[in-house]
């Protein structure tokens, strides 16, 4: 079930992993520091948003901030989930909460006849999925970002991307 709506979410996700890839590249940034933040940020667009604003030379508190806000809406799947989550043994309600970004909030909304223990299940594999998709296609564009000609448009891909979600 988690295997069947990771694929239902992962063609955009690829589609924006792989942009942020080539966008860590193209700005110069550290492969490094780019994989890092894909996994710990687990925010796409906070973490373009970031990497975006400092390019531009923007002060590291500014970016941070900016970037918090982006990922605001997160309360908002948080408070929807919180019932669900209450039901929960203590370990699963301090670690899941990490793979709280939109495509798994979409998934789980749409599964509300999951409780306890198999939403806990489908919660965790959901999650380590959907993770391991977004990193996959950060690392496929970090792969084909020295590959693709100069792109001196790639400051607009950030918002492209967000008309394109709207």
């Amino acid at each position: 079930m988690a295997a069947r709506d990771t694929a239902a979410v992962a063609a955009g996700m690829v589609a924006f992993g792989v942009a942020l890839g080539v966008t860590i590249v193209v700005f110069g940034s550290s492969r490094l520091a780019g994989l890092l933040g894909g996994a710990l940020v687990y925010g796409g667009s906070a973490q373009l948003t970031a990497l975006s604003m400092l390019h531009a030379r923007a002060p590291i508190m500014a970016a941070t901030l900016t970037a918090a806000i982006v990922n605001l809406r997160l309360l908002l799947y948080s408070a929807s989930l919180a019932e669900r989550f209450r039901e929960q043994p203590t370990w699963f309600r301090w670690l899941a909460p990490y793979f709280i970004i939109d495509q798994t909030y979409l998934m789980a909304s749409t599964r509300p006849e999951l409780a306890g223990r198999a939403f806990r299940r489908y919660w965790n594999w959901l999650g380590l999925l959907v993770l391991l998709v977004w990193l996959g296609s950060i690392s496929l564009g970090m792969v084909a970002g020295p590959y693709l000609p100069p792109l001196p448009h790639l400051g607009l891909v950030g918002t492209a991307l967000f008309i394109g979600l709207l």
